[in-house]
């Protein structure tokens, strides 16, 4: 994807994957330059819980709130969806092999 900053690339991508690896079962890979595992991992669990990534952030829950982050983060860790690295990023052959060992 390509656009200009702040035009919502990494909101789509992560739709994409949501999609594809909760209601399809297929497994994926995401690659960043941009962002950490980590990130990437906040601002899944934030969208697909529906408490927003803003308010996932900043650590601003209710008690209530921990039931749809527990859900979603069970249906992550149990999904195929894996996320490379960034160094990984540097070399086409290290994307490959990846996602080769991974049977993507």
């Amino acid at each position: 994807l390509a656009a200009r900053p702040g035009m919502g690339k990494t909101s789509l991508a992560l739709d994409f994957i949501e999609h594809n690896i909760i209601k399809m079962n297929v497994p994926v890979a995401m690659f960043s330059l941009e962002m950490t595992r980590l990130e990437i991992m906040k601002r899944m669990i934030g969208t697909m819980s529906g408490l927003g990534i803003y308010k996932f952030r900043g650590g601003f829950f209710r008690h209530d709130d921990w039931g749809p982050v527990h859900s979603v983060s069970e249906k992550l860790y149990n999904s195929s969806f894996y996320i490379g690295r960034q160094w990984e990023m540097l070399n086409m052959r290290h994307m490959e092999k990846f996602t080769m060992q991974k049977n993507i």
